[in-house]
C-alpha cells in the first residue's frame, strides 16, 4: 500500500520541484536585471584590476553545468534527480581549482614578499 501512495505522490512532488525551480530562476533573474543583486567586481581581477579571464572561465563553466542539469531535470519522467555528469563535475571542480591556485599563489607570493614583476 505505501508504494501506491508513493507512486501516487511522486508526480506531484516532481512537479513542485520543478515549479521552485523555474520560480527561484526567475526571481534570479529578475533580481540581477534589477539591480538587486551586485555583479560589482564579479570579474575583476584583483591585481590588474581588469576582466580576470580564470573568473569568466569559472562563471562560464558554472553556468553551463547549472544550464545542463536544469535542462536534464526538465527531462526527467521519475520522482527522482537525474544523474550529474562527470564530465561537468570535471569542468567545475577543474575551473574552481585554478582561480584557487592562482589566490593561493598570489597569497604566498605576498607573504614571501616576492617582487611580481622579478
Amino acid at each position: 500500500m505505501t508504494a501506491q501512495v508513493i507512486d501516487k505522490v511522486a508526480p506531484l512532488l516532481l512537479l513542485s520541484a520543478r515549479v521552485f525551480l523555474y520560480a527561484l530562476a526567475v526571481l534570479i533573474a529578475f533580481r540581477l536585471l534589477n539591480g538587486g543583486i551586485s555583479t560589482r567586481g564579479l570579474l575583476k581581477d584583483g591585481e590588474g584590476g581588469g576582466v580576470s579571464a580564470l573568473r569568466l572561465q569559472m562563471l562560464m563553466s558554472t553556468a553551463l553545468a547549472g544550464a545542463s542539469y536544469v535542462v536534464a531535470i526538465h527531462r526527467q519522467t521519475t520522482a527522482r534527480l537525474p544523474p550529474v555528469d562527470p564530465n561537468l563535475l570535471a569542468l567545475v571542480g577543474g575551473s574552481n581549482g585554478l582561480v584557487l591556485l592562482k589566490l593561493a599563489f598570489s597569497k604566498l607570493r605576498n607573504f614571501l614578499r616576492i617582487n611580481p614583476q622579478a
